[in-house]
């Protein structure tokens, strides 16, 4: 028995008469008729006992109508359930962070604020293998330019001297790099920021006093904190306002910047929610690029301005 046989069946049951039941499911009497032959032929057993016109369910009749109701049931649920999950899938947004945002908690947060219904999945994955599941977004940075296609660029953030809001350094306007070749560094042990740093190092002139390499910005951040050690780090994306103890020291002789980017993997599923936080990246990073920037250098030549240090 299908599940129109059972639509019918039903109908039949609850209008007592073949005609109401018809006029009811939009079906000539004729065809409902033949329906319930069948129906009753496929179970092997009479469901209605005929008193006239009337219709009346028999014990037989009664068991097979809490069959369908079961049945039917099952099938709105399932209907429900798909379309449940469809609007809270829209709802969903997973976005891969592999390096630090900035103030993650504040940015995010604030586009929660705005889209309450939106449930976000930050992860910090690397993997470009997407087997299991295509993130909507992917948030990155990298010394190279990448135009047009999937890519859109967010900003361009500079690296700096980090330190200690009590160190020698803090309360000066610029650095050399050059000049820092005693100090203890505490510094990403891989990745591109950690080619970025040697660089620098080598454009310095020297080969840097590693106090320890950390893979978590968090830790170095503290360690500098701390007076252990001072860093090159990045100004947006290793930006934190809940802290008044670091303090940024823009370099004299070594410039290095990298591009922030938000990357749409190619078939990863789009909505309207997904555009939203696009757009709300793109318009706080280019805000945040543009007051680091302001801040600490000018021009073509990054001569560095007025103001003698970037609180982080």
């Amino acid at each position: 028995m299908d599940f129109h046989q059972l639509y019918y069946f039903k109908a039949i049951a609850e209008s007592k008469t073949m005609s109401e039941a018809a006029d009811k499911l939009h079906i000539s009497q004729p065809s409902l008729s033949r329906a319930l032959r069948q129906i009753e032929e496929e179970t092997g057993v009479q469901l209605f006992d005929r008193k006239g016109r009337t219709l009346v369910l028999n014990d037989a009749g009664k068991i097979a109508l809490r069959c369908a109701n079961t049945a039917l049931n099952a099938l709105d649920r399932v209907s429900l359930e798909v379309e449940l999950y469809q609007k809270k899938k829209e709802h969903v947004i997973t976005l891969y962070a592999p390096v630090p945002m900035g103030n993650n908690e504040t940015i995010l947060m604030r586009f929660k604020e705005m889209h309450p219904q939106v449930l976000l999945r930050v992860s910090d994955s690397k993997k470009t293998d997407y087997t299991e599941e295509i993130p909507h977004l992917i948030f990155f940075a990298s010394p190279k330019y990448h135009q047009g296609g999937e890519y859109t660029l967010l900003g361009k953030e500079y690296i700096a001297l980090l330190v200690s809001k009590n160190s020698e350094y803090a309360s000066q306007k610029t650095v050399a790099l050059a000049d820092l070749y005693n100090e203890p560094f505490i510094v990403n042990p891989v990745g591109s920021l950690r080619n970025i740093v040697d660089s620098m190092f080598q454009e310095a002139g020297f080969s840097p006093n590693l106090y320890m390499e950390n893979q978590s910005y968090t830790q170095i951040q503290e360690m500098v904190a701390r007076g252990v050690g001072i860093t090159l780090a990045p100004m947006v994306t290793w930006a934190n306002d809940s802290r008044d103890d670091l303090v940024y020291v823009p370099l004299s002789d070594v410039k290095r910047t990298r591009y922030l980017y938000l990357r749409v993997p190619e078939n990863a599923p789009t909505s309207p929610k997904v555009d939203a936080l696009k757009k709300f990246l793109i318009d706080y990073f280019a805000e945040a690029c543009k007051e680091k920037a302001t801040c600490c250098v000018v021009g073509d030549f990054h001569r560095v301005v007025s103001c003698n240090r970037c609180v982080v």
